[in-house]
């Protein structure tokens, strides 16, 4: 929008999110200036491995079950 008429250069927005600094070309037609968005991955694609909600429940069980048999073996240690 903005560039109605032509022997135009103002600014203008061409609608692209992507672009800065749009202006109009002259013709009547605003050209998108400088593209900020990244479209290609810039380098290698790295896979983290996550883990899971069921996961992250099983493991927070064994871990449980585990501190239980610690302390059960220590205080039958103690006494």
């Amino acid at each position: 929008t903005g560039c109605v008429n032509t022997n135009n250069t103002d600014a203008c927005d061409d609608g692209d999110q992507c672009t800065t600094a749009d202006t109009c070309d002259g013709a009547g037609t605003c050209e998108g200036g400088e593209d900020i968005c990244f479209d290609e991955p810039t380098g290698p694609i790295v896979i983290i491995p996550t883990m899971s909600e069921w996961g992250m429940i099983i493991t927070t069980i064994l871990l449980g079950l585990i501190a239980v048999l610690k302390f059960r073996k220590r205080d039958s240690e103690v006494s």
